[in-house]
């Protein structure tokens, strides 16, 4: 559930608030609103994964707001709640095609499983490369990114240690020779940080690191890929992990 971004519509603060608290333990991003007018103004700013927004909502009925999300941000879920399963306004947005209405008081498992949900309909894979070659960075975000990935780079050990903190990557690339620090001693740091993401070594010096390599490998890394790396080849490999083989 990590990184769903979540946004709660509702006039009530004490709802809001207890929504927000467990959903942000469960590692979502949570923004709250107090009406539609608020909420529409949220959407414009940046999307979110899934919308829990009130029916009765003061100056604007939620399906009224739902009506303009879905013009502004059309891959959004939204979920209506309400406190009258009978309300015509429920009708209304079954009707419109909301992804869904919860009453209240509300059931929280409901609402967990309606995250996670909505976050595996999403999901992005991000990846991380971590080399201090510009030329070898370049050539990895480029094939990264027609696999689909966001990707995120870094030139120094440090800096991609300090990069796995920012974010849930699910792929990175680790050159296993860096500025001040070895790729076995990042891929060390990183793995307690992210310890479910598939990590692929690279070097350029397959006899000299040979060890650090072995050291990587026998730790849970994935794989080691040798410089120079042909485009072809980088694809396949990254094809085989998003396939899970």
């Amino acid at each position: 559930m990590r990184n769903v971004s979540v946004l709660i519509v509702d006039d009530s603060e004490n709802l809001a608030r207890t929504m927000s608290l467990i959903l942000t333990r469960k590692g979502c991003s949570v923004v709250t609103a107090k009406n539609a007018p608020q909420s529409i103004r949220q959407l414009r700013q940046k999307p979110f994964d899934i919308v829990f927004m009130d029916i009765r909502l003061p100056r604007t009925s939620g399906s009224e707001a739902w009506r303009q999300i879905k013009d502004i941000r059309p891959e959004t879920v939204v979920v209506m709640m309400t406190a009258c399963a009978s309300d015509r306004l429920v009708e209304q947005a079954q009707r419109e095609g909301a992804a869904g209405v919860i009453e209240k008081p509300l059931d929280i498992d409901r609402i967990v499983n309606l995250v996670d949900e909505a976050g595996r309909s999403r999901r992005t894979e991000y990846s991380l490369v971590i080399d201090d070659d510009p030329s070898v960075r370049l050539v990895l975000k480029t094939v990264l990114s027609t696999k689909g990935y966001e990707v995120r780079v870094a030139s120094t050990g440090m800096a991609g240690i300090a990069a796995a903190r920012e974010a849930d990557y699910d792929l990175v690339l680790i050159d296993t020779r860096l500025p001040c620090m070895n790729g076995l001693e990042v891929y060390l740091a990183i793995k307690p940080i992210l310890p479910r993401v598939t990590v692929i070594m690279m070097t350029e010096y397959r006899c000299e690191v040979d060890d650090l390599v072995r050291r990587a490998l026998v730790r849970g890394a994935h794989s080691c890929l040798c410089k120079p790396m042909g485009m072809d080849h980088v694809a396949s490999v990254i094809e085989e992990i998003q396939h899970g083989t």
